[in-house]
């Protein structure tokens, strides 16, 4: 079907298209009635998939949540049952060999200031008062000490 220099022989082809069947065909689609095309059933097709894609947003919005609160809900979970797993059941109590050591005696004075800040609250506790008393009568002036400018 080819001749000497490589190129197809379409001849045959030709002469399928002049053929009468192939002119009757032309003709009945020549009578056809143009359609001109209705964009109606586009805009249908675009909503319908606007929809499947809102539907498929949400899923995925609400997976996403789901997944996202039930990590943070485990999590809390772990952290919590580890925190308590590290507490000590029962703080050991600081008890010095004797009250009249230097260990008694620091704790002894530092349990003490501890109630009175307990008790007093924000403000000034006794051992404070008795030091700005002594700041204040430190910075006295006295005469001998102006003469001396």
């Amino acid at each position: 079907m080819s001749n000497d220099k490589g190129k197809p022989n379409i001849g045959h082809i030709d002469q399928k298209l002049d053929s009468t069947e192939s002119r009757k065909i032309a003709s009945a689609v020549g009578g056809l009635k143009e359609d001109e095309l209705s964009l109606a059933w586009r805009s249908q097709l675009n909503a319908k998939l606007s929809e499947v894609s809102n539907s498929r947003r949400k899923k995925t919005n609400r997976l996403r949540l789901w997944s996202y609160s039930t990590g943070l809900g485990l999590s809390t979970v772990v952290a919590v049952a580890l925190f308590i797993t590290m507490i000590p059941s029962n703080m050991p109590t600081a008890q010095p060999s004797s009250a009249d050591s230097l260990e008694g005696q620091m704790l002894t004075a530092h349990n003490s200031a501890v109630r009175s800040a307990d008790i007093a609250g924000e403000g000034f506790s006794s051992l404070d008062e008795t030091e700005t008393i002594s700041l204040n009568e430190a910075n006295e002036w006295k005469q001998e000490d102006l003469e001396a400018l």
